[in-house]
């Protein structure tokens, strides 16, 4: 299991993007109010109730490596296969924050499992470039935009019967427009969800 799991994921992504990966790991589980500086401690109860089952614990290591391959896409957008969500992480990419990992990594990890489609999750991660440059332009802090990305996320995916992130984005949009029959703004989105 080191061999052919554990050691080619920390080849690839050295020890400082390991540590991110298992945080990351731990918030798309939903356990977004894990502070990265808990993140060993965190995985190591979860992981406890697997302890001498070494089926289950190669399984989750076995997980922990498929989104490692979704993280190198994440830090690296030239290795993402689909040309519109590799155009769209190469956008936030340029920012040069990690705010947007999260999201992404639960992004990648739906596309993966075939929904939604690759130009629907590029269509998504649009509205979070959207939102992290109003921010900019407002000059607004940044403090806690991982846990609200992640619990915003998931409200969208709650109130939306459809199976695509972009298009539950777009239908809440269209659903809510403001009394000058315009889209509001992401922060309004965000408030009213």
């Amino acid at each position: 299991m080191y061999e052919q799991l554990w050691l080619p994921m920390q080849q690839q992504l050295g020890p400082k993007n390991l540590g991110l990966l298992v945080w990351l790991d731990l918030v798309v589980r939903g356990e977004s109010k894990t502070k990265q500086t808990d993140t060993y401690r965190v995985q190591q109860q979860r992981l406890e109730p697997l302890a001498g089952n070494e089926q289950a614990l190669e399984m989750e290591i076995g997980e922990l490596a498929r989104r490692a391959e979704l993280l190198r896409r994440i830090l690296d957008p030239a290795l993402e296969p689909h040309d519109e969500l590799r155009q769209q992480l190469r956008h936030l990419a340029r920012w040069g924050g990690r705010i947007h990992y999260p999201i992404a990594l639960h992004l990648l990890d739906l596309v993966d499992a075939g929904r939604p489609q690759a130009d629907e999750a590029a269509r998504a991660l649009g509205y979070v470039e959207g939102f992290l440059v109003r921010r900019m332009l407002c000059q607004a802090s940044t403090q806690s935009l991982n846990r609200h990305f992640m619990w915003c996320w998931r409200a969208v995916l709650r109130r939306s019967s459809e199976s695509c992130p972009g298009s539950s984005s777009r239908s809440w949009r269209t659903n809510h427009r403001t009394s000058r029959g315009k889209s509001p703004s992401d922060r309004t989105q965000l408030t009213n969800m």
